[in-house]
C-alpha cells in the first residue's frame, strides 16, 4: 500500500469511527455536513486520497472535532505525511464513553454480579466475556458490574457500544474514542498504550459477537497494556488465551404463585410501571408465573410481555408471551 493510500485509508477510518461514536449513519452525517453521501462512503472506504479544505471543515464541524484535534484532522484530510503530535491529544472528559446509568434496578443477578466482581478484583484476570443468547441481560449485567467495580480501576471505567459497528477494524478506534483519544490509525496503538499505561483501566466492550474477527487486535491491546482489563458481552466467546467465560443464565422462574422468583418480580415491576395498581392477587401472580415460564426466564421476553398489560388482559398476555419470546432475540434489556 502506498503512503498516500495508507493515509487516505486511515483518515477514512478516523471519520467512520467518529461517525459511529456519534451514532450517525452516512446519510445523517452527509446531511449534517452539507456534502454528498457518496463522498462519505468513498472516504470511509479509502477511495478518496484527499478532500477539499472546505469539505474537511464541514466534516470537522459535523463531527464536533475542535480544539487541538482540528489541525491534525484537517492535515490528515489533505493526506499530509508529517508528524502530527496533536493526534493523541485527549478528548474532553464530557465526550468520553462513561458507564451508562440504568433507569431500572437489576433483579435476580446477585450471584452473577458477585462472581464477575470477584474476577474484576483479581489483577491476574484481564479478559472476562459474558456469554449468552440475545435478550438474556448481558449488557445490563455488565453495566452493573462495571459501576460497582469503578473503585478498583483508578485509571477509569469506559463503555464501548459496538452494536452499530459493522467492521472489526472499528473496534480499536472506538476504544480510543471511549478512553479519550483521537482515533487516528497510524498513531492509535502507541497512543492507546500511553493512555492505558498510567493506572488500572476497565473497558466494557458491549455486543461484540458480530465483530469477533477483532479478537486478535484485542489480544494485542491487552498484551501492550498490562493495566487494562476488558469486560466483553457476546453471544459467543472470543476464544482468546486468558479469557474467562461467564455464562449468563435465564432468570429463576420459580414455582406457580411464587412471587419471590426473580422472573416474577421483574414482570410485576415492569407491569406496574405501565399499569399503576396492577393486580397482585394470588390468581394474578399464578398467571404471571405461567407467563414467565413460557418465556423460559428470558428477561427481555418478560419485559415485552409485561408491557402488554397496559392494553390487554393478563390472561391474553399469557397467550401471547411466545410472541414476546420470538421478538426478544434482537436485543438486550
Amino acid at each position: 500500500m502506498t503512503t498516500t493510500h495508507r493515509l487516505a485509508t486511515e483518515f477514512g477510518s478516523h471519520v467512520r469511527a467518529l461517525r459511529a461514536s456519534a451514532g450517525l449513519t452516512q446519510a445523517e452525517l452527509a446531511e449534517r455536513a452539507g456534502i454528498s453521501e457518496r463522498t462519505i462512503s468513498d472516504l470511509e472506504r479509502g477511495l478518496r486520497r484527499a478532500v477539499y479544505p472546505a469539505t474537511a471543515r464541514k466534516l470537522a464541524a459535523a463531527l464536533d472535532v475542535n480544539g487541538g484535534r482540528l489541525a491534525a484532522f484537517l492535515a490528515d484530510a489533505q493526506g499530509e505525511d508529517a508528524p502530527r503530535p496533536s493526534l493523541i491529544a485527549p478528548i474532553p472528559s464530557a465526550q468520553r464513553a462513561r458507564i451508562p446509568v440504568p433507569l431500572t434496578r437489576l433483579l435476580g443477578r446477585e450471584s452473577e454480579v458477585a462472581l464477575v466482581n470477584g474476577l474484576m478484583r483479581d489483577r491476574g484476570v484481564r479478559l472476562v466475556t459474558l456469554v449468552g443468547p440475545g435478550g438474556i441481560g448481558k449488557t445490563r449485567l455488565a453495566i452493573e458490574v462495571a459501576s460497582r467495580a469503578q473503585v478498583n480501576f483508578p485509571g477509569g471505567t469506559f463503555f464501548v457500544s459496538l452494536s452499530d459497528a459493522d467492521d472489526p477494524q472499528m473496534v480499536l478506534p472506538l476504544i480510543a474514542t471511549a478512553v479519550g483519544l483521537s482515533p487516528i490509525a497510524g498513531e492509535m496503538q502507541r497512543a492507546l498504550g500511553q493512555r492505558l499505561g498510567d493506572a488500572r483501566v476497565l473497558v466494557v466492550l458491549d455486543t461484540l459477537e458480530h465483530l469477533v474477527a477483532a479478537a486478535p487486535a484485542i489480544a494485542n491491546l491487552l498484551e501492550a497494556s498490562p493495566d487494562l482489563t476488558i469486560l466483553a458481552t457476546s453471544r459467543a466467546p472470543l476464544r482468546l488465551r486468558g479469557e474467562h467465560e461467564v455464562q449468563v443464565p435465564p432468570l429463576q422462574v420459580g414455582t406457580d404463585a411464587d412471587a419471590e422468583s426473580a422472573a416474577v418480580e421483574l414482570f410485576l415491576e415492569r407491569a406496574a410501571a405501565v399499569a399503576p395498581g396492577f393486580d397482585r392477587s394470588p390468581a394474578a401472580i399464578e398467571l404471571v408465573a405461567d407467563i414467565c415460564a413460557r418465556t423460559d426466564g428470558l428477561p427481555l421476553a418478560i419485559e415485552l410481555a409485561a408491557a402488554r398489560v397496559k392494553h390487554i388482559s393478563l390472561a391474553t398476555c399469557g397467550c401471547t408471551s411466545s410472541i414476546a419470546l420470538s421478538r426478544s432475540s434482537g436485543g438486550e434489556p
